[in-house]
This record gives structure tokens, sequence and C-alpha cells, in this order.
């Protein structure tokens, strides 16, 4: 359902950790059960440091796309960075 999140052995791993841990959340948000189920436990540390969502749809659908962006660039970013590392 998602990727692995390995052990850093070097400085150099940050980057590569960082960016499958944002990633895997991705994998497991669209499955309903799988978020439910998220929600109610401590390993959502996402959602726990995201403030509380509103109750009216279109201001969520807009708080969600705004994060979605913000996510994405910021994964570009760092798929960036590690292939220029590759160099």
């Amino acid at each position: 359902m998602c990727g692995p999140v390995l052990h850093l052995t070097k400085p150099e791993d940050y980057a590569r950790v960082l960016l499958q841990t944002i990633l895997n959340p991705s994998q497991w948000y669209p499955r309903p059960k799988t978020a439910g189920w998220l929600q109610d436990s401590r390993l959502d540390w996402g959602g726990a440091m995201m403030p509380p969502m509103s109750k009216d749809p279109e201001k969520v659908e807009k708080a969600m796309a705004e994060r979605n962006a913000h996510v994405e660039a910021m994964c570009g970013r760092l798929q960036k960075f590690l292939a220029e590392g590759e160099d």
C-alpha cells in the first residue's frame, strides 16, 4: 500500500526518507477505511498537526487543494534535489 521508509544510515538519506514519508499518505487517504482507521490512531501525525477542518465542504475542498499543492511542490523539490545528487 506504500513504500518502505528506510532507516537513515548517512545524512544524505534524510531527503529520500522525507520524500517517502510525505508520499505514503497519498496512498492511504484515498482509501476510506484506511483513512478512517488512521484518523483514530496515534499514527496520523499529519492530521494531528493540521488545524481542525471546517464543516463547510467548500472550505474543506479549498484547504485540501492548497495542502495538496504545497505537498506536490515540496515533493517536486525533493525529487529534484535527489536527482541532482545522483549526477
